[in-house]
C-alpha cells in the first residue's frame, strides 16, 4: 500500500546499503561542522548563520546529540523556516541550544523553489 505523505512504495533499505547511507550522514555532519567552524570563528564576538536544507541540519543535530544517524526521514523535527541554534565551548564541543518555528502558519505549503 501507498504511503499517503510520499506517495511512494515503501521501501525496506537493504543490509548492503546502510553503511553507504550511514557513511553519508557521516560525510554531511563533519561538512556541517566545518562549516559552523568557520563561521564561528569568522564571526568573532558575534553571530553566524548558515542556511541549510533539512537533511544536513538534522543530521547535525543528530551527530551533536550523539544519536545515531539512521533515522526515518519523515519524523524530522525541521519545519518551514525553521531555526536551529548551536554554540560551541571552549574546547571545540558544539551542542545545541534552541530550537525555533518563527514563521510558523498552520496553512503553509512548501511547494519547492519558485
Amino acid at each position: 500500500e501507498r504511503e499517503a505523505a510520499h506517495r511512494a512504495f515503501p521501501k525496506r533499505v537493504e543490509d548492503w546499503d546502510i553503511t553507504r547511507v550511514i557513511k553519508d550522514f557521516a560525510d554531511a555532519a563533519e561538512r556541517m561542522r566545518a562549516a559552523m567552524d568557520d563561521a564561528w570563528d569568522a564571526a568573532g564576538d558575534g553571530d553566524a548563520v548558515i542556511v541549510s536544507h533539512q537533511a544536513p541540519i538534522w543530521i547535525t543535530h543528530l551527530h551533536v546529540a550523539g544519536e545515531p544517524y539512521t533515522h526515518d526521514p519523515r519524523t524530522r523535527r525541521c519545519a518551514l523556516s525553521s531555526v536551529t541554534s548551536f554554540v560551541r565551548d571552549q574546547a571545540g564541543v558544539w551542542r545545541e541550544v534552541a530550537y525555533a518555528e518563527p514563521a510558523i502558519t498552520g496553512d503553509a505549503v512548501d511547494v519547492g523553489a519558485v
